[in-house]
């Protein structure tokens, strides 16, 4: 093998495992939680996140992901950059993979499963806030 050829090969191998660089990802309910989850995550580097969601596996191959949601809000804050997009029109009792892609590359895939019903009722009562441990 000449010396390009063993370049080149270096290369290709190091263009395929290219990620996106974040980190500290985060589950959160806001809005109506029976339909919709806000993925947090801190983005260390790279832009034009998106996050690409599905109920097939498809491991990190973004362009076969059907649903798609570009961060709906960033914030700098403790030397952390975070990002927040909300999944709408999720299933209840399904489970969907998803994975982040910036102009830097796509990370591993993640899991969720939104519960068949989340119930919460407003306002709550302190008892309820506390667990019924007041006594």
């Amino acid at each position: 093998m000449n010396n390009f050829s063993s370049h080149l090969l270096i290369f290709l191998f190091s263009i395929g495992s290219i990620q996106a660089k974040t980190d500290k990802y985060r589950l959160t309910l806001r809005g109506n939680p029976s339909n919709s989850i806000v993925v947090r995550w801190n983005q260390v580097s790279g832009n034009n996140a998106t996050v690409y969601y599905v109920t097939k596996d498809y491991v990190t191959d973004f362009s076969k992901y059907k649903f798609t949601n570009k961060a709906d809000r960033k914030v700098i804050s403790h030397a952390m950059n975070n990002h927040f997009a909300r999944l709408k029109n999720l299933e209840g009792n399904t489970a969907y993979n998803f994975v982040i892609k910036d102009n830097k590359g796509t990370t591993k895939r993640f899991g969720l499963k939104r519960p068949l019903l989340i119930t919460i009722k407003f306002p709550l009562s302190l008892v309820e806030i506390l667990g019924n441990s007041i006594r």
